[in-house]
């Protein structure tokens, strides 16, 4: 069974333009529910992450708007 996907803003790497793709929704675990999100805020700290500005450590790709 191919696992469930929505529409998600990718970010490859510093200075790398977003990438608007699909992503992954990791199963619920037990004692959790899943939620559908309608949409998400970009906050100015993520643009300025994908700028290079605020050196924040994160694992690229990531994925923006996770608050």
């Amino acid at each position: 069974m191919a696992s469930a996907q929505n529409t998600a803003a990718w970010l490859p790497g510093v200075g790398k333009p977003l990438e608007v793709r699909p992503a992954d929704i990791p199963a619920p675990g037990e004692g959790e529910l899943l939620i559908e999100v309608k949409a998400v805020a970009v906050q100015p700290a993520e643009y300025k992450i994908q700028d290079g500005v605020l050196p924040f450590p994160l694992r690229y790709p990531t994925i923006v708007g996770r608050k």
